[in-house]
């Protein structure tokens, strides 16, 4: 069955949820600490998880959960592009045969709205557990975990893009000189998307060529994106996010192609001329691999990459650094926005057999001090978890892994206080992978021109919209609004 089946069925599956009302309220609790014992003795969890490395957290803290509450925990691995449809069917079947299942932020409204997923923050009054609200950014507490007034699936991943560049040649005295004389301002991290193509234009250069006083051995390139179907949608969004435009209007009109859309997407297509060869086949990881082999100057990618242990080399480490994405001049401010993108929560299914050691299980793992485990320790190297609550960013620990992890953790907070979210209501997954994606794909590789392919996408909008229903979307996208302008995000 294709997605958008499955989509059409689950919508048919609950009617509207009520959409939220005045004021957003999310409740903490005090500090609790669970009754001594092993109170969770004999229950098995299993979790539906995308596969490995995402499942090593389960592996690493797996048997300290089971000794401290006596549940054991079973991730069953399913692979990124299945998982999605892999939950829903069990989902309508109503199996019951997973406890956990990580989803992506643009889920949250689906999920909810079908009456599939359990709310989290209920089941942490329930349990009186401390959901640590206070310790996440109000972001991502309403327009990453929150739907409707409330938090329903526990943050695990905390997804966000930052800026990566070659510290060492951005301060290279010849190569600020050259590129002074050739674009009439300084070479430094550039602050707008015009900028990033002009640095990427100037580092673009041949074997044989010069580099930072050195003979190049090979061709060099200013930039790499993911320009595979997949996951390319997340560098158009990148640019657009800068304009800070909503998805929609409203009336939940398509605001994607507007001007400021067509603009986003002329700039990533014209970033292909300064990128490697095969750069529409590439991935998370050939973008980390061009960067650690010394292939590119600059590239957007996820945090998770500056842990990397190939980058914390004494020859590596002085060479890296980091920033916030660049963004657009707005009527005569600069405006920057880094994208929520992907982001894993865990949540629980309505049909668990096992809701309390669910609920513990989502609680225990993610809470400060377990999570900084997994980011902070060595295990980091083998879980892909990204830093995400305040603790842990503003943690003195992880700022001494390695002599510039307190530029990463800057980078990253100043990110966090100017997150975009992902589209997160019903059909979330159609209008941005599937759309966005093939239009990113079709404008990079040349089958349209930015303009129109753009313009086909919003078109592709209106008919998932008119498929979901447009009063209802309205009325979701609306709810959405309130939550952006919450947090900051929009006025």
């Amino acid at each position: 069955m294709s997605r958008r089946k499955y989509l059409a069925v689950g919508a048919g599956v609950v009617g509207a949820a009520v959409v939220g009302g005045a004021a957003y309220y999310l409740s903490t609790r005090g500090p609790t600490t669970p009754s001594t014992g092993k109170p969770l003795e004999g229950e098995t969890v299993k979790i539906l998880s995308f596969a490995a490395p995402y499942t090593n957290w389960v592996k690493n803290l797996g048997p300290k959960f089971k000794e401290e509450y006596g549940a054991e925990l079973v991730a069953v691995e399913c692979p990124d592009e299945e998982l999605y449809r892999k939950a829903v069917t069990e989902f309508i079947a109503g199996t019951g045969a997973y406890d956990v299942v990580v989803c992506h932020y643009s889920d949250v409204g689906e999920f909810v709205v079908n009456g599939w997923i359990e709310c989290i923050e209920d089941l942490y009054n329930t349990y009186g557990l401390d959901p640590h609200n206070e310790d996440m950014s109000d972001v991502l507490r309403l327009c990453g975990c929150g739907w409707g007034g409330k938090v329903w699936g526990q943050l695990q991943d905390g997804d966000i893009h930052i800026f990566y560049y070659r510290k060492d040649l951005f301060n290279h005295p010849d190569e600020r000189d050259e590129f002074k004389s050739q674009y009439g301002f300084e070479l430094r991290p550039p602050q707008t998307w015009e900028e990033h193509n002009k640095i990427a234009e100037f580092f673009t250069r041949k074997k044989g060529e010069k580099l930072a006083g050195q003979t190049l051995e090979k061709d060099f390139y200013g930039t790499a994106f993911w320009g595979k179907r997949g996951f390319a949608y997340g560098w158009f969004v990148g640019r657009w996010a800068g304009f800070e435009l909503p998805y929609f209007d409203e009336e939940m009109n398509p605001m994607i192609d507007s001007e400021e859309g067509i603009k986003a997407m002329e700039n990533l297509v014209e970033a292909v001329k300064y990128c490697p060869p095969g750069v529409l086949n590439y991935q998370y990881a050939d973008i980390r691999a061009a960067l650690a082999n010394g292939d590119i100057a600059m590239c957007e990618q996820w945090t998770c990459v500056g842990k990397g242990p190939e980058f914390h080399t004494p020859d590596m480490i002085p060479k890296i650094g980091y920033s916030i994405l660049p963004g657009w001049m707005v009527n005569g401010q600069l405006k920057r926005r880094a994208p929520l993108l992907v982001g894993h929560l865990l949540v629980v299914p309505k049909d668990s057999k096992h809701k309390k050691a669910a609920t513990y299980a989502a609680w225990w793992f993610t809470k400060p001090g377990d999570i900084d485990f997994e980011i902070t320790s060595e295990q980091k190297y083998t879980t892909l978890c990204d830093p995400w609550r305040k603790s842990t960013l503003d943690s003195s620990e992880f700022a001494a892994l390695w002599p510039t992890a307190a530029e990463y953790l800057a980078a990253i907070k100043a990110s966090f206080e100017s997150a975009y979210p992902e589209l997160r209501i019903p059909g979330g997954h159609r209008y941005l992978y599937d759309e966005v994606d093939q239009a990113v794909v079709d404008a990079c590789s040349g089958v349209k021109d930015p303009e129109k392919a753009i313009k086909d996408c919003a078109k592709a909008w209106d008919q998932i919209t008119d498929e979901y229903g447009r009063e209802k979307q309205k009325q979701y996208w609306k709810q959405e609004l309130e939550n952006w302008k919450r947090a900051g995000i929009y006025k």
